[in-house]
């Protein structure tokens, strides 16, 4: 088995979440589906003998939203860093500056 997460753009409710998770697990060879809707990404569980990643991106664009691919790692990381302590503007100010 293998598992994959991938970013869903267009959802604005719960249904959305319904369709999507329906509409990936009629794929045959997905035995696993979880749809968030805060991270707006889906996190699928399949047998890659009889689907692939393409093919679930290809359902969700057929369901009517969007599964950009991923960019490619150019070697620059995003961090979600939380700091403590800050009482005040100068605090983020001084923050941001080192």
């Amino acid at each position: 088995m293998a598992k994959s997460s991938i970013g869903i753009e267009g959802m604005s409710c719960a249904a959305c979440v319904r369709r999507v998770e329906e509409g990936i697990r009629s794929l045959p060879g997905v035995t696993d589906v979880a749809v968030n809707f805060a991270t707006s990404r889906a996190t699928v569980e399949f047998d890659p003998a009889v689907t692939g990643e393409g093919a679930i991106r290809r359902r969700i664009v057929e369901i009517g939203y969007g599964a950009p691919e991923a960019p490619a790692e150019s070697g620059l990381r995003k961090a979600v860093i939380l700091v403590g302590g800050m009482t005040c503007a100068a605090c983020v100010r001084r923050v941001e500056n080192a």
